[in-house]
């Protein structure tokens, strides 16, 4: 078992980058996409990093279940489809990716695991414009 956290960071029109996981799972607006700058660094408390149970719960299924169901596609289309019904032009989504950042649970360390005690790894990669 995997202990972790996501990250998703998106790329805009213009080069920009966003973080798609800092509303907790549904789409952020835009403002609080960049109201938040991209991290990768470890959460103090990863289940605040989620918007309720639900987008927990639907996270949990996509890391244990990856390939199952079509999960990440799904989140994906959802992701490129709400983002660019209401942004256009430079602002508009135009890839991501889905990263989760592990390490087994159990591995206990002496100190706070750091960012640096965690594997990163790519669930998924998307082009929305494909």
């Amino acid at each position: 078992s995997q202990t972790g956290w996501f990250v998703i960071p998106g790329r805009l029109g213009d080069g920009r980058e966003v973080d798609l996981a800092v509303a907790g799972g549904p789409l952020p607006s835009l403002d609080e996409a960049l109201a938040s700058p991209l991290s990768y660094e470890r959460p103090d408390f990863v289940p605040d990093r989620f918007r309720d149970v639900h987008w927990y719960a639907q996270y949990r299924i996509m890391r244990q279940h990856p390939d199952q169901d079509g999960h990440f596609l799904y989140y994906a289309r959802y992701l490129c489809r709400e983002w660019n019904r209401l942004h256009a032009d430079t602002d508009s989504l135009r890839s991501f990716e889905i990263l989760f950042f592990h390490r087994p649970v159990g591995a206990h360390l002496e100190r706070r695991p750091v960012t640096a005690d965690y594997t990163r790894s790519v669930l998924w990669r998307h082009d929305c414009f494909r």
